[in-house]
C-alpha cells in the first residue's frame, strides 16, 4: 500500500496562520488532520473527492477552489463566527498533498 504524502512547508505555514488567520488554534489543527490523514490514507485516482470526503467526514468544511483540478480551499473555522474568512488552500499531487497558503477572504 501507498499512502500520501504531506509536502507542507509547516514552518512557512504556521507563521502564514499566525499572521493572517484570526483562529490560529482551529487551522492549525487541520494542519494536524492533515499530516495524520496521510499516514492512513491510500492513494487515489480522484483525489479531488478522496480528500473533500475525509475533511468533511472530519469536520471540515472545504471545497473545489473555483475551475482548479488540483486545489481545495479550506474553512479551517467554518463559515460563521470568529475565523469565518480565514482560508486555507490545500494543494493535490498524484502522490503528496500540501497546505499551500493561508490567508483571510476579502468576502
Amino acid at each position: 500500500m501507498t499512502f500520501y504524502t504531506d509536502a507542507t512547508d509547516t514552518k512557512k505555514i504556521t507563521r502564514e496562520i499566525e499572521k493572517n488567520l484570526q483562529d490560529e488554534e482551529k487551522a492549525i489543527g487541520v494542519l494536524q488532520l492533515i499530516a495524520q490523514l496521510c499516514l492512513t490514507t491510500e492513494l487515489s485516482e480522484d483525489p479531488m473527492t478522496l480528500w473533500l470526503r475525509l475533511l468533511s467526514e472530519n469536520g471540515v468544511t472545504a471545497q473545489k477552489w473555483k475551475g482548479s483540478e488540483a486545489v481545495i480551499e479550506i474553512y479551517p473555522s467554518g463559515t460563521h463566527g470568529i475565523g469565518k474568512s480565514d482560508r486555507l488552500w490545500f494543494q493535490l499531487g498524484e502522490t503528496s498533498v500540501a497546505v499551500i497558503k493561508a490567508y483571510k477572504s476579502e468576502h
